[in-house]
């Protein structure tokens, strides 16, 4: 057990000590209004990029600019707004608006994260979301993001941006923060963080997700789990009409596709369209090849052996297919693999690979989904957008952003209001 974050000036013989006396420390979000956190947040925004910055290199190392756009004030307050009819619930108790109970929503306690390592901006939203309801947190660090997360919170705390009252809440936000790497070998650690959590809050994959599930927890501990799924893109046939409307539609596309190098459950591997649609799968593949080679010679990644090995075997699979086609980037800094024969949605390669095929009808393509699919990203028509959210979510899809917005983060999630799941109801009748 590695501590990397925490507030206290307590000398301690053991990190368990250290531990044990945040666990026991008191917390003062409490104390602070709704209003007061969701304003602080808007200024820890405003903060990160001003000029007084000292983390600005870190968050666009690390593709964490997104984390600026989600703490501003409209953003928290339209979340607020979607998870609560009356947020100020978490402040006092009062009357319902909808009978005579008397309705006061409190803070679970103590909320444990677990987070993956491929998307790391996961791990500050998931932190902020449970102090916008004032719990306090524990954040377990994967080792790609040790020393990220932490020195954010210094930066912050060391900061003079903050005065007077500011500075006073952010104080109590930062010593409700505590964060911690342990070694994924260490499983009396884990097991320790699991008896103490009120709230586990899990991101990443199946294995990850069924050895946290096993940890030993509390009988009321409430568990949110973000685990695998997979997302895809669908463009109805008459969802354009003219060139610039297909460039930039493959803009769009290519935002998706890019972020995190399609690491996150958001991003789309599959593009799907509708038979009918007014360019043909090679000119679509042209156009959004020509996409894909302008961002990649703005951010290049390095491409693994495994990933390297897999790619030539799907290349060779779909090159001795006159059916199909692969159009390569360059030092395979990303592939398109087109089918105008589709049995089954084809299984991610990620790091920038997609593949792109035809299908009859909207409910043919619901017949071919797996059971854990995320998003769907859609260009449709707006008159049939409704009937195709209808149509799809019968088989289980969780979202349906636009075409380019497919990795912004909003509420619900996964299927869940996630702020609802941090806090308890306390009525009268």
């Amino acid at each position: 057990m590695e501590i990397l974050f925490n507030t206290s000036n307590l000398t301690f013989r053991e990190e368990y000590d250290e531990f044990d006396e945040f666990i026991q420390r008191k917390n003062s979000l409490k104390d602070l209004k709704v209003d007061e956190i969701r304003d602080l947040f808007d200024l820890i925004s405003k903060y990160m990029s001003s000029k007084d910055s000292g983390i600005k290199d870190t968050l666009i190392e690390n593709e964490l600019g997104f984390i600026i756009f989600w703490l501003k004030k409209s953003n928290i307050n339209k979340m607020l707004n979607i998870n609560f009819e009356d947020y100020s619930y978490l402040d006092n108790p009062k009357l319902s608006l909808k009978d005579d109970t008397v309705i006061y929503a409190r803070p679970l306690g103590n909320a444990v994260h677990w987070i993956a390592g491929n998307v790391p901006v996961l791990g500050i939203i998931s932190l902020f979301q449970t102090l916008i309801t004032k719990n306090k947190s524990v954040v377990k660090v994967p080792n790609s993001f040790k020393n990220v997360l932490p020195d954010i919170l210094k930066d912050l705390k060391d900061s003079n941006f903050f005065q007077g009252k500011s500075k006073d809440h952010l104080d109590i936000l930062l010593d409700s923060i505590f964060v911690i790497y342990i070694d994924r070998d260490d499983k009396e650690s884990q097991i320790i963080l699991s008896k103490y959590a009120d709230i586990r809050i899990a991101w990443g994959g199946s294995e990850a997700m069924e050895n946290i599930a096993e940890l030993p927890k509390r009988i009321n501990t409430r568990d949110i789990i973000f685990g695998p799924k997979l997302s895809l893109s669908y463009i109805s046939k008459d969802s354009i009409n003219k060139r610039s409307e297909l460039e930039e539609l493959c803009q769009k596309i290519t935002d998706d596709v890019f972020a995190f190098n399609q690491a996150g459950c958001n991003a789309p591997h599959n593009i799907i369209l509708e038979k009918g649609f007014k360019y043909s799968l090679d000119d679509f593949s042209t156009a959004l090849g020509i996409q894909f080679a302008n961002r990649a010679k703005r951010s290049k990644q390095e491409i693994n052996p495994m990933l390297g090995f897999n790619l030539l075997i799907k290349k060779f699979i779909y090159q001795s297919n006159p059916s199909n086609n692969v159009y390569e980037g360059e030092d395979n800094q990303w592939n398109i693999f087109t089918s105008s024969k589709i049995d089954e949605l084809e299984s991610p390669l990620f790091s920038r690979n997609v593949f792109v095929s035809e299908i009859e009808s909207i409910n043919s393509l619901g017949k071919l989904l797996p059971t854990n699919v995320q998003s769907i990203g859609l260009k449709v028509h707006e008159n049939d957008k409704l009937n195709v959210i209808k149509a799809l979510s019968d088989y289980g899809v969780d979202r349906f952003p636009e075409i380019g917005k497919m990795s912004i983060y909003n509420h619900p999630w996964d299927g869940y209001l996630p702020l609802q799941q941090t806090i308890k109801w306390i009525s009268t009748n």
